[in-house]
Protein backbone atom coordinates (compact mmCIF):
# COMPACT_ATOMS: atom_id res chain seq x y z
CA UNK A 1 0.00 0.00 0.00
CA UNK A 2 1.17 3.49 -0.81
CA UNK A 3 -0.93 5.99 1.14
CA UNK A 4 -0.53 9.74 0.75
CA UNK A 5 -2.19 12.23 3.11
CA UNK A 6 -4.93 14.35 1.56
CA UNK A 7 -4.39 18.08 1.01
CA UNK A 8 -7.09 19.02 3.53
CA UNK A 9 -8.78 17.69 6.66
CA UNK A 10 -12.52 17.47 7.14
CA UNK A 11 -14.13 19.35 10.02
CA UNK A 12 -17.53 17.93 11.01
CA UNK A 13 -19.78 19.70 13.51
CA UNK A 14 -22.46 17.50 15.11
CA UNK A 15 -25.66 19.22 16.27
CA UNK A 16 -28.80 18.38 18.27
CA UNK A 17 -31.90 20.52 17.83
CA UNK A 18 -34.78 21.29 20.22
CA UNK A 19 -36.58 18.07 19.20
CA UNK A 20 -33.50 15.89 19.72
CA UNK A 21 -32.81 15.50 15.99
CA UNK A 22 -29.20 15.19 14.90
CA UNK A 23 -27.54 16.98 12.01
CA UNK A 24 -24.03 17.77 10.79
CA UNK A 25 -22.20 20.62 9.14
CA UNK A 26 -19.04 19.84 7.18
CA UNK A 27 -16.08 22.00 6.19
CA UNK A 28 -12.66 21.43 4.64
CA UNK A 29 -9.76 22.95 6.56
CA UNK A 30 -5.98 23.03 6.13
CA UNK A 31 -4.20 19.71 6.64
CA UNK A 32 -2.15 21.35 9.41
CA UNK A 33 -5.36 21.78 11.46
CA UNK A 34 -5.56 18.75 13.76
CA UNK A 35 -6.83 20.21 17.06
CA UNK A 36 -10.55 20.97 17.41
CA UNK A 37 -9.80 23.40 20.26
CA UNK A 38 -7.67 25.81 18.22
CA UNK A 39 -7.28 27.53 14.87
CA UNK A 40 -9.88 27.31 12.12
CA UNK A 41 -11.72 24.42 13.82
CA UNK A 42 -12.37 26.48 16.94
CA UNK A 43 -13.22 29.63 14.98
CA UNK A 44 -15.71 27.85 12.71
CA UNK A 45 -17.28 25.96 15.62
CA UNK A 46 -17.77 29.14 17.63
CA UNK A 47 -19.09 31.09 14.63
CA UNK A 48 -21.60 28.38 13.76
CA UNK A 49 -22.79 28.02 17.35
CA UNK A 50 -23.28 31.80 17.50
CA UNK A 51 -25.83 31.69 14.68
CA UNK A 52 -27.65 28.48 15.63
CA UNK A 53 -30.28 27.51 18.19
CA UNK A 54 -29.09 23.90 17.97
CA UNK A 55 -26.56 22.57 20.45
CA UNK A 56 -23.07 21.79 19.12
CA UNK A 57 -22.21 18.57 20.97
CA UNK A 58 -19.29 17.13 19.00
CA UNK A 59 -16.50 18.50 16.83
CA UNK A 60 -14.67 16.00 14.66
CA UNK A 61 -11.59 16.37 12.46
CA UNK A 62 -11.01 13.65 9.90
CA UNK A 63 -7.56 13.16 8.47
CA UNK A 64 -7.57 10.98 5.40
CA UNK A 65 -5.11 9.36 3.01
CA UNK A 66 -5.46 8.26 -0.59
CA UNK A 67 -4.09 5.03 -2.06
CA UNK A 68 -1.75 6.04 -4.88
CA UNK A 69 -1.25 2.56 -6.33
CA UNK A 70 -4.69 0.96 -6.12
CA UNK A 71 -5.04 -2.76 -6.67
CA UNK A 72 -7.58 -4.59 -8.74
CA UNK A 73 -10.54 -6.26 -7.02
CA UNK A 74 -10.60 -10.03 -7.41
CA UNK A 75 -13.52 -12.34 -7.97
CA UNK A 76 -14.63 -15.14 -5.71
CA UNK A 77 -17.71 -16.59 -4.05
CA UNK A 78 -18.05 -13.59 -1.71
CA UNK A 79 -16.62 -10.89 -3.94
CA UNK A 80 -19.51 -8.43 -3.68
CA UNK A 81 -19.08 -5.70 -1.11
CA UNK A 82 -22.63 -6.49 0.04
CA UNK A 83 -21.28 -9.81 1.34
CA UNK A 84 -19.62 -9.11 4.69
CA UNK A 85 -17.40 -10.78 7.23
CA UNK A 86 -18.82 -9.52 10.52
CA UNK A 87 -16.45 -9.67 13.50
CA UNK A 88 -17.42 -9.05 17.11
CA UNK A 89 -14.49 -8.22 19.37
CA UNK A 90 -14.46 -7.71 23.14
CA UNK A 91 -12.84 -4.78 24.89
CA UNK A 92 -11.03 -5.02 28.22
CA UNK A 93 -14.18 -3.62 29.85
CA UNK A 94 -16.34 -6.33 28.23
CA UNK A 95 -17.93 -4.02 25.67
CA UNK A 96 -18.51 -5.40 22.16
CA UNK A 97 -16.94 -3.83 19.07
CA UNK A 98 -18.49 -4.95 15.78
CA UNK A 99 -16.96 -4.32 12.38
CA UNK A 100 -17.75 -5.59 8.90
CA UNK A 101 -15.36 -6.18 6.01
CA UNK A 102 -16.91 -6.25 2.54
CA UNK A 103 -16.13 -8.94 -0.04
CA UNK A 104 -14.30 -11.39 2.26
CA UNK A 105 -11.86 -13.96 0.91
CA UNK A 106 -13.14 -17.53 0.69
CA UNK A 107 -10.20 -18.61 2.88
CA UNK A 108 -11.54 -16.67 5.89
CA UNK A 109 -14.98 -18.33 5.76
CA UNK A 110 -15.40 -21.81 7.26
CA UNK A 111 -16.57 -24.73 5.14
CA UNK A 112 -20.11 -24.30 6.50
CA UNK A 113 -20.16 -20.96 4.58
CA UNK A 114 -21.53 -19.19 7.67
CA UNK A 115 -18.82 -18.78 10.31
CA UNK A 116 -15.51 -17.02 10.07
CA UNK A 117 -12.35 -19.11 10.11
CA UNK A 118 -10.08 -17.52 12.75
CA UNK A 119 -7.27 -20.05 12.17
CA UNK A 120 -6.67 -18.85 8.60
CA UNK A 121 -3.32 -17.04 8.23
CA UNK A 122 -4.58 -13.72 6.86
CA UNK A 123 -7.51 -13.74 9.28
CA UNK A 124 -5.20 -14.37 12.25
CA UNK A 125 -3.02 -11.44 11.14
CA UNK A 126 -6.12 -9.24 10.81
CA UNK A 127 -7.31 -10.14 14.33
CA UNK A 128 -3.88 -9.40 15.81
CA UNK A 129 -3.66 -6.07 13.97
CA UNK A 130 -7.11 -5.12 15.24
CA UNK A 131 -6.27 -6.10 18.82
CA UNK A 132 -2.98 -4.18 18.71
CA UNK A 133 -4.19 -1.06 16.90
CA UNK A 134 -7.88 -0.47 17.61
CA UNK A 135 -9.72 0.62 20.75
CA UNK A 136 -13.30 0.57 21.95
CA UNK A 137 -15.30 3.81 21.76
CA UNK A 138 -14.47 4.29 25.45
CA UNK A 139 -10.72 4.02 24.77
CA UNK A 140 -10.25 0.49 26.15
CA UNK A 141 -8.00 -2.10 24.53
CA UNK A 142 -9.40 -4.90 22.39
CA UNK A 143 -8.63 -8.24 24.05
CA UNK A 144 -10.30 -10.94 21.98
CA UNK A 145 -12.39 -11.95 19.00
CA UNK A 146 -15.75 -13.17 20.36
CA UNK A 147 -17.17 -14.43 17.05
CA UNK A 148 -17.12 -13.94 13.31
CA UNK A 149 -19.68 -14.82 10.70
CA UNK A 150 -20.70 -14.14 7.13
CA UNK A 151 -23.53 -11.69 6.47
CA UNK A 152 -25.40 -11.69 3.20
CA UNK A 153 -27.99 -9.27 1.90
CA UNK A 154 -31.49 -10.63 2.61
CA UNK A 155 -32.67 -10.72 -1.01
CA UNK A 156 -29.68 -12.47 -2.59
CA UNK A 157 -30.28 -15.66 -4.51
CA UNK A 158 -27.97 -18.67 -4.32
CA UNK A 159 -27.63 -18.59 -0.53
Amino acid sequence: MALVLGPTNQLILHWIDFNGKHSTTEFWIASSEVDPESGAALALSAACQAVSNSFLFNVEIKIYAVETTPGTPATGPYDRSADKLACVFRGSDGSPVTIQIGGPLQTVIASNRINGKPGAGDFTDFVEAFKNGALTAEGRTIVSLARSYRRRPPNRRQQ
